[in-house]
């Protein structure tokens, strides 16, 4: 928030500060729920499912892995 007093012009940085904390604790609760659902999802997968995925990222990102 900016208020004119006197055309000095006076930037209140608190309520941005507490916006980036804000943003900060969303950002972080999407990234453990994402985390989260992906270790679900690969403890029920089959064992060739999670090899054949990983083989293909592997490539995908030019890493050889034979």
């Amino acid at each position: 928030m900016i208020e004119k007093t006197n055309d000095i012009y006076i930037l209140d940085n608190a309520s941005d500060q507490s916006l980036k904390g804000l943003a900060t604790w969303k950002l972080s609760i999407i990234l453990v729920i994402i985390g989260l659902a992906l270790v679900f999802i690969t403890g029920f997968l089959p064992v060739e499912v999670i090899h054949d995925l990983a083989h293909d990222t592997r490539h995908a990102m030019g890493f050889p892995c034979h």
